[in-house]
């Protein structure tokens, strides 16, 4: 259906090789030619000023939810005007005790405009289908909640 590659690039810059104290910065690079510097969480010696996959996570799961919503509500003839979401991601500890992004709250905003608008039950139904439908949320164990303001 789909293939998607990335690469990863990392080397060491100093003479010493420590926990505490290496380099985390590194970039990706994906086949379109986009490249992103990345660095681990800030609460892992993060560089506060890069992405962490922590972020690129909690980002492509708050992608992969307003790609499908737009797609349910164009196929309702549904005219989207606008589309923002303040998505929240939660490091927290498993059933397990292992540390995952246990938690991403989702907090879509959608303006529609035109003559054909869907009413708040209608657009909750359709947060429900592509949350149920979501490529990237079918992927995840972590707990996706939805939480849009109308």
């Amino acid at each position: 259906m789909g293939q998607h590659k990335t690469s990863i690039h990392w080397e060491r810059d100093t003479g010493h090789f420590n926990i505490k104290s290496f380099n985390r910065d590194h970039v990706i690079r994906f086949e379109n030619g986009v490249a992103i510097n990345a660095t681990s969480a800030p609460e892992y010696t993060g560089n506060l000023e890069l992405i962490s996959p922590e972020d690129l996570l909690v980002a492509a799961i708050s992608s992969c939810h307003m790609m499908t919503f737009l797609a349910i509500a164009s196929l309702k003839n549904w005219l989207v005007q606008t589309y923002n979401d303040q998505a929240q991601g939660f490091l927290e500890e498993n059933s397990r005790g292992r540390v995952m992004m246990n938690r991403v709250i989702l907090q879509p905003q959608v303006l529609f405009s035109g003559s054909n608008l869907p009413t708040s039950k209608e657009q909750e139904d359709i947060h429900f289908k592509a949350k149920r439908s979501g490529f990237i949320t079918n992927s995840v164990r972590t707990s996706i909640s939805i939480q849009p303001h109308f």
